[in-house]
């Protein structure tokens, strides 16, 4: 990780509310998870279950090459790369 500033204290430049940037960051790296999921799906062809192919190992090498979909939320979020909408309201 490049900054060793705990994460509450990194939120408070985005947001007034902990809680608030929280829940931002939460729903969209559940947004990323089901991304990255669909990807590996699509690079994966079904194979029978005795046989590992070279394309089932380069599947996996793919995945664990993914960042985790929480850095990746809270990245977006300090460069305030994401925006965000209230019912009724909106605000970025």
């Amino acid at each position: 990780m490049e900054d060793k500033i705990p994460y509450p204290e990194r939120f408070q430049d985005v947001s007034d509310n902990i809680y608030e940037a929280v829940m931002i960051v939460a729903k969209r790296a559940r947004k990323i998870a089901a991304n990255q999921k669909i990807e590996i799906e699509r690079n994966m062809n079904v194979v029978e279950p005795e046989e590992e192919t070279d394309e089932e190992s380069e599947v996996s090498k793919v995945y664990l090459s993914f960042k985790k979909p929480t850095i990746i939320a809270i990245s977006e979020l300090e460069k305030q790369e994401l925006e965000y909408n209230y019912k009724g309201k909106s605000s970025s």
